[in-house]
């Protein structure tokens, strides 16, 4: 299994901030649940403010969403696996 968080804190990754902090600690939870765990600092992309999910010029947040999407796909054939293994 496998984890994404999404740190909003203001600061960048080349500053701390409590998000973090709190995000590691469940992260080391998690490992000891044999999860996999990413984080991604959104303040470290340009991302632009609006309502679409592709804001054009240089927006970075299609990026985070592939990346949201990758992993939503890949526990989705992780389920339908499990599935067929039992039924079979």
């Amino acid at each position: 299994m496998r984890a994404l968080f999404l740190n909003g804190s203001l600061k960048r990754s080349n500053e701390e901030s409590n998000t973090e902090v709190l995000m590691n600690q469940v992260a080391n939870e998690l490992t000891h649940q044999n999860v996999l765990s990413e984080q991604i600092r959104l303040a470290d992309f340009n991302i632009h403010y609006g309502i679409s999910d592709d804001l054009g010029d240089e927006d970075e947040w299609p990026l985070v969403i592939e990346k949201l999407g990758h992993l939503l796909l890949k526990r989705m054939e992780e389920r339908k696996t499990r599935v067929y293994k039992r039924a079979g």
